[in-house]
Formats: C-alpha cells, structure tokens, sequence
C-alpha cells in the first residue's frame, strides 16, 4: 500500500512539473487562457532615467505614471526576425505581415524592474483601403485548446520574446566612443 501511494505522488509531482513547463516558453505564460508575456530585468538606472529612455522608442506610446508602475502601449511594433536570427522562410505568417499593438506594465523594485506585456493585437501591414484594417489577437494565432501550437513553439514564441526584450532590456552606454 505504501508502494502505491508513493507511485501515485510520484506520479502526481511529475505530471504537475510538466505541466507547469508546458506553460512558460520563452517569456510567455497561459494565465486564465490569455497570454501573457513577462520579464524581468536587472538595472542600476532609477525609474525616471528609464522612462525617458522608453520615451524614446517609437512604439511605446500613452506612458503614464503611478507610483512605481508605468503603464502604456506598445503601437505599430515590427517583429524583428533578422536581429532574433531567423530567415524571412523560417518566419510565420502571422509575424511577417502584421505589426504588434499591446498594452504593457513596468513595475520597478530596487535594481530591476518586471515588464508585462497582455493583450497583444496583431494589425495587418498592407491592407486594402476598401476592406479594412484587420486586427486580431495574437492569441488566436499561437494557442489552441489552451495549448501553444507548434508554429509558436518552434520560432513565434522566440520571435516575439526577442523583439519585446530589445524594446524594454536597459541600454547601455558606451562612454569610450
């Protein structure tokens, strides 16, 4: 009997610990069946030296302020597959031909701060005036069932993960030059 109940703990703490595996890839998390991607970075800099230098980025737009949390959205964000080392061949459709829109959240402790990126929409680049721009959400792309799909694990995941670090990852200054 005891052997039994051993094997089903066992059994139990396995499969949980699959599970939870299954949920993270590369910055991204099932939370409630949305997607969300999060991260969290190391930096000496102080909240306002980094707001400022996400000012300076052309898609983060609306930020705003709130104690230690920044808040704002991410508009007309290109995927970068070159700089993440994928060719335009081994690049899903749905990240080529479609920009990133989302809204984000920093929230900034001592020496890091974390970035949630939710709510991500997928524009279209070149639409037709007359049939509209189409917008829908990354979700519908990557998960099915609850699960990522393949196409998002193989490279959309790292493609992603890669584009929404630059933008958000402290530069560093080179004061050699």
């Amino acid at each position: 009997m005891k052997c039994l109940v051993w094997i089903m703990v066992m059994f139990y703490s396995f499969f949980a610990t699959q599970v939870a595996q299954a949920q993270e890839l590369h910055g991204f998390n099932i939370d409630n069946g949305k997607l969300i991607w999060q991260m969290v970075f190391s930096s000496d800099k102080s909240m306002d030296e980094m707001t400022i230098e996400f000012r300076q980025s052309k898609a983060i737009q609306q930020l705003e302020s709130s104690g230690y949390i920044l808040t704002g959205k991410l508009i007309n964000l290109d995927v970068d597959y070159k700089g993440a080392g994928f060719s335009w061949t081994a690049t899903p459709d749905y990240v080529l031909f479609n920009d990133v829109s989302a809204f984000f959240s920093v929230e900034f402790e001592e020496g890091r701060y974390r970035v949630t990126v939710d709510q991500v929409y997928l524009k279209e680049k070149n639409t037709d005036p007359q049939t509209g721009i189409r917008v829908t959400l990354l979700s519908t792309h990557v998960l099915k069932k609850g699960r990522y799909k393949s196409s998002f694990k193989k490279s959309g995941a790292e493609l992603y993960n890669y584009t929404f670090s630059q933008l958000f990852e402290p530069r560093v200054e080179n004061k050699e030059w």
